[in-house]
C-alpha cells in the first residue's frame, strides 16, 4: 500500500477535537493566455497521400481498435507555431459520423509515427445560451512540436463541416515550477469532510483564464461513482510542464470542443500533483463532461499521460488514491463496493449500454468500463484493484478518528409555502423564504424541472442553480404547466455547500388552452373575482373537463368558486378516482381546492361533475408528490468502550478477544482490524467487518502485530473509536539464532509450563532475532526479579533499549513493554550483561 495515512494513534485517541493538518500551497495567482490557432481540413491532399507511410497503420492505439470507414481528409505535413496539446474539431451534426483520426507530430525536428486521436464524448448537457458544443478527438498533448498531419476516416467519406485542426501553446510560466514543487503550508481542517483533502492546485494557480469557459450550473444531486482517466499523449513532460498541459486542456475543451469548462473534476500528474478540474470540483458536484453518459452522479479524475504504453509512476497513484479517498470520503461512497447509474445520452456516445439502462459498476473504477475505451490505458487500469484497497484504507482511518462525516453547515429552516404556492403555484413568479443559517455569508436557490405535466416529475439527478443570493427569500418563475422542485442550501465563507433544503415542490397551472370540454356543457364567465379573470361555470351532471397523457400526478388542485349551494365533482387521473365538493358556509370565487390522489397515477385527467348543481372552474394544476429533504448528516453515537484481555501469556496466545459495550443508541457495530508481520515494512490495510455482537475474538500469528478499533452505528452514522487496543504475538523461536551462553527449552523443560524458553546465565550471550519492520517497541515474557538479570537490544551494535529484569516484582513470567530509542527494521541482537539469570519466553513487537 502506498503512502501511509497521515492519522496516528495518538491522533485517534485525540479525537474529538478537529484539527488534522490539511496540506496547502502558499498564495500563487497566475491567469496565462494561451496561444491558439486553427487549420482549416477540407479533403484529401493527392501529394500528401503519395507519400510512403501516408496510410500506415496507426503504431500508438490510444482508444482500441480503430474504428471503420472511408478516407475523408489527409493533410500534408504542416509547419505550424509551437504547440502542446492539439486536436481535431467539427461542426455536430447528424450526418457527421467520424470514424477514425489520427495525426502524427514533429518534435526535435523529427515526426512521429501515427498515433491516434479517440473520438471524445460529448456533454450529456448542453450549453446555456446560444452556444453549441463541437465534436472533435480527445486532445493529444506534447512536450512542444512545431508541425502536423492528420488524417480523418467518416462513414461515407465526407469531411465534416467545419473541420478544423486546434493549436494551443499554454506556455509554460516561471511560476508553474513552484507550484509542482514539493511542500506547501499546512493548515487546519476546518470541516471534517477535508480530513483526507491533499494539496489540490487550483484553477487560479495553474492559471486557468475565466473567460474562456461559460456557464455550467448543472450539479450532481449526490455521487455514486469515481471514474479513473488517461489524457492520453506525452509521458515526458517535466514538472513545469504539467500545470501548461492543464491549461491547455482547458482550452482544447472551452475554446476548441466548446464546452464551458474542462471535462475532469480533477487531474494529477506523474509527480504526484493533483490540479482542480471543473470550477467549484473542491467544494461541490459540478457535472463533466468526462464520460458520455454517466457525467451525472459520478466524478472524473484525469492522469496525465498515456498509460496504455506506459505504468503509472508511485507518485501518480499515490495522487490519484489521495484525491479519490478525499472525495468518497465526502460522499459516503464504499470504495470496495458496486453501485448502479443511469445509461444517459450524449450526441456522440460511446457507452456500452443503451440510453436509459441501468448499469452495474465498481464505486471506483475505470472509463473503459462503461465506454467504448481503453481509458485510462492498461497499466493503470491493473492498478484500479490496490488504488479501491488504499482508498478504503484511507477511509477507515478516518473513520476511526473521526466517524462518519457530519454536516457542519445547517439545513436552512424553510417558511412553509401557502396553498397559491405548493403544490400549485397559481402566479407566473411567487417568493419562497427560510430562516437565516449560522456561519453563511450566501444561499444557493436550486432546481429541479420538467417542462410539462405530460413529462412526468422532475429527474432527481441533478440540480441546476437558479440564483446566488445573500438573502432570505427569492422569487421562482414556473411556466404553465411545468414543475420545479425548489430548494436552497448555505454556503460559508470557505466555500463550503451546506445540505439542500426542499422549500417546494410546484408546478403551474395547465393553460386552458389544452383543456377538452365541450362548449354546449360549460359556459365561459367573466369576473375579476375568479381566477385568471375567468371561470367555466356548469349546472349540468356529468359535464366533463379533460387534459390528456398527464404523467405522475399526485394532486389535482382547482382555483374553484366554493359557497354553500356549490356542486361536486369526481376527478379521475388513469384508473385513480377521488371525489371532491366545492360546497362551503361562505362564498369564494377563487378559492384554492386540493385534492390529493390516494397514489401516483398517470393518463387521462378526467373532472366529471357529479349533480345539477353549479360548479366554476377557472383553474386547474396538476401537482407531483412533494420531494422530501435528505436529512443532514450528524453525528453518530458515543464511542463504545473496548477492553481487550492483558493476561501475562497473551503474547504467546494464538488468539485475542476484544469486548465491547454498546452506548446508547447504538444497533450494531463496525470492527477494524489491520496486522502486520514482524517483518513486514508496514502495516496492512484495515479490514472491516460489521456485527451486532459485543465481541470479537482475533487470529494472531506468530510474529504478528494487530490493531483493533470498535465503532458504534445507528443508522447511517457511525462514531469514533474510543481507543485502539494493540497486541502482538511472540515470534517462533525456533527461528531466532542462539550464539555462545543461550539455550533454547521446550515443553517439560521450562518452568511455568510453556511451548518453549530461550535461557540464559552467562556475561555477553547473544541471540539474533529474524528482521523485524518499523518497530518501535517489544513486547517480553520473561521471569523477573531480583535475581534476575539484564538485557540490551541492539541495532548494527548500536543499543535501542535496555531492560533490568532485577528491579522489577518477582513473577515467573511478566509482561514488558519496552520503547526503542528510534524506529527500527533491522535484525536485532539480544544480549546479556552480566551473569544473572535469563528466561524469556516470548518476544514481540508493536509499531507506532
Amino acid at each position: 500500500m502506498r503512502g501511509p495515512l497521515s492519522l496516528t494513534l495518538s491522533t485517534v485517541l485525540a479525537a474529538g477535537i478537529l484539527a488534522v493538518p490539511v496540506a496547502v500551497l502558499p498564495s500563487l495567482t497566475q491567469e496565462v493566455s494561451p496561444d491558439q490557432s486553427t487549420i482549416a481540413v477540407s479533403g484529401i491532399d493527392a501529394s500528401a497521400l503519395a507519400e510512403p507511410g501516408a496510410l500506415d497503420p496507426v503504431s500508438v492505439v490510444l482508444d482500441g481498435t480503430p474504428g471503420k470507414g472511408k478516407l475523408a481528409a489527409i493533410t500534408g505535413r504542416l509547419d505550424t507555431q509551437s504547440f502542446m496539446v492539439t486536436g481535431v474539431t467539427w461542426d455536430l451534426t447528424e450526418d457527421a459520423d467520424v470514424t477514425d483520426v489520427a495525426a502524427r507530430i514533429r518534435e526535435n525536428g523529427t515526426w512521429s509515427a501515427w498515433t491516434q486521436l479517440p473520438v471524445s464524448d460529448n456533454p450529456d448537457v448542453n450549453l446555456e445560451g446560444d452556444v453549441t458544443p463541437r465534436g472533435g478527438t480527445e486532445p493529444l498533448t506534447s512536450v512542444g512540436a512545431d508541425g502536423i498531419q492528420v488524417r480523418i476516416s467518416t462513414a461515407d467519406g465526407t469531411v465534416p463541416a467545419g473541420t478544423e485542426i486546434e493549436l494551443i501553446d499554454p506556455h509554460v510560466t516561471a511560476m508553474d515550477a513552484q507550484l509542482t514543487s514539493p511542500g506547501g503550508s499546512v493548515a487546519q481542517a476546518a470541516d471534517n469532510r477535508d480530513v483526507l483533502k491533499p494539496k489540490v492546485i487550483t484553477r487560479s494557480q495553474w492559471g486557468a483564464k475565466e473567460s474562456l469557459g461559460g456557464a455550467w450550473n448543472e450539479t450532481s444531486n449526490g455521487i455514486k461513482s469515481i471514474y479513473i482517466h488517461h489524457t492520453a499523449g506525452a509521458n515526458s513532460y517535466t514538472a513545469a510542464q504539467a500545470p501548461a498541459l492543464v491549461r491547455g486542456i482547458y482550452s482544447y475543451h472551452t475554446t476548441g470542443m466548446r464546452w464551458a469548462d474542462i471535462g475532469y473534476q480533477f487531474l494529477v500528474d506523474k509527480y504526484g500533483n493533483i490540479y482542480q478540474g471543473r470550477r467549484n470540483a473542491t467544494v461541490d458536484t459540478p457535472i463533466g463532461a468526462q464520460t458520455g453518459g454517466y457525467n451525472t452522479n459520478t466524478i472524473g479524475v484525469s492522469a496525465l499521460g498515456n498509460y496504455q504504453t506506459v505504468k503509472p509512476t508511485e507518485p501518480l497513484l499515490e495522487a490519484l488514491e489521495s484525491v479519490v479517498a478525499w472525495k468518497a470520503y465526502e460522499y459516503g461512497l464504499d470504495p470496495l463496493g458496486r453501485t448502479k447509474l443511469t445509461t444517459g445520452t450524449s450526441s456522440k456516445s460511446t457507452t456500452r449500454a443503451r440510453a436509459g439502462t441501468t448499469v452495474s459498476v465498481n464505486v471506483i473504477q475505470g472509463h473503459r468500463d462503461t465506454n467504448f475505451t481503453a481509458c485510462p490505458g492498461q497499466y493503470l487500469y491493473a492498478q484500479l484493484p490496490a488504488i479501491r484497497t488504499s482508498v478504503s484504507d484511507r477511509m477507515n482511518g478516518a473513520s476511526i478518528a473521526y466517524g462518519s462525516l457530519i454536516d457542519s453547515i445547517k439545513h436552512p429552516t424553510r417558511i412553509v409555502p401557502a396553498n397559491t404556492q405548493a403544490p400549485v403555484q397559481w402566479t407566473a413568479a411567487s417568493t419562497y423564504q427560510w430562516k437565516k443559517v449560522t456561519g453563511a455569508v450566501s444561499y444557493q436557490v436550486l432546481t429541479q424541472s420538467s417542462s410539462s405535466w405530460k413529462s412526468g416529475s422532475p429527474s432527481n439527478r441533478a440540480w441546476n442553480l437558479y440564483k446566488s443570493t445573500k438573502s432570505t427569500k427569492v422569487s421562482v418563475k414556473i411556466p404553465a404547466g411545468a414543475t420545479r422542485v425548489i430548494g436552497v442550501r448555505a454556503v460559508d465563507s470557505a466555500g463550503r455547500r451546506g445540505p439542500i433544503r426542499i422549500l417546494a415542490t410546484a408546478s403551474g397551472p395547465v393553460p386552458r388552452t389544452q383543456w377538452t370540454f365541450k362548449k354546449s356543457a360549460w359556459k365561459t364567465k367573466k369576473s375579476s373575482g375568479y381566477w385568471s379573470g375567468g371561470a367555466l361555470r356548469t349546472s349540468k351532471k356529468g359535464a366533463k373537463i379533460s387534459l390528456k397523457s398527464a404523467k405522475s400526478v399526485k394532486y389535482v388542485v382547482f382555483r374553484a368558486r366554493t359557497g354553500p349551494g356549490a356542486g361536486a365533482v369526481k376527478v379521475k387521473v388513469g384508473n385513480v378516482t377521488k371525489t371532491v365538493s366545492f360546497k362551503s358556509k361562505k362564498v369564494n370565487p377563487s378559492a384554492v381546492v386540493k385534492v390529493t390522489l390516494p397514489k401516483v397515477a398517470s393518463g387521462t385527467v378526467t373532472v366529471a361533475t357529479r349533480s345539477g348543481k353549479a360548479v366554476f372552474i377557472s383553474g386547474i394544476g396538476l401537482g407531483r408528490a412533494a420531494r422530501k429533504t435528505v436529512p443532514a448528516r450528524k453525528a453518530g453515537p458515543a464511542a463504545p468502550p473496548v477492553t481487550v484481555s492483558t493476561d501475562a501469556s497473551d503474547v504467546l496466545a494464538a488468539t485475542q478477544t476484544v469486548t465491547w459495550t454498546a452506548p446508547a443508541g447504538a444497533s450494531s457495530f463496525y470492527v477494524l482490524t489491520r496486522k502486520a508481520l514482524a517483518d513486514d515494512a508496514g502495516l496492512g490495510p484495515w479490514t472491516k467487518t460489521a456485527t451486532k455482537k459485543r465481541s470479537l475474538t482475533v487470529p494472531v500469528a506468530e510474529g504478528e502485530y494487530v490493531e483493533v478499533a470498535v465503532l458504534a452505528k445507528k443508522g447511517t452514522t457511525w462514531s469514533t473509536a474510543a481507543a485502539v487496543p494493540i497486541f502482538s504475538r511472540s515470534i517462533d523461536f525456533s527461528a531466532v539464532t542462539l550464539n555462545r551462553g543461550w539455550s533454547l527449552l521446550l515443553g517439560s523443560q521450562v518452568s511455568p509450563p510453556a511451548i518453549k524458553a530461550l535461557t540464559a546465565a552467562s556475561n555477553n550471550a547473544v541471540i539474533t532475532l529474524p528482521k523485524v519492520g518499523s518497530a518501535t517497541s517489544a513486547q517480553i515474557l520473561a521471569a523477573t526479579g531480583p535475581d534476575q538479570g539484564t538485557l540490551v537490544i541492539e541495532d548494527s551494535g548500536i543499543a535501542v533499549a535496555t531492560l533490568n529484569l532485577s528491579i522489577l516484582p518477582a513473577s515467573q513470567a511478566s509482561l514488558i513493554r519496552v520503547p526503542f530509542t528510534k524506529t527500527v527494521s533491522a535484525k536485532l541482537k539480544v544480549r546479556t550483561v552480566g551473569t544473572n539469570p535469563i528466561t524469556i519466553f516470548g518476544i514481540g513487537f508493536t509499531r507506532a
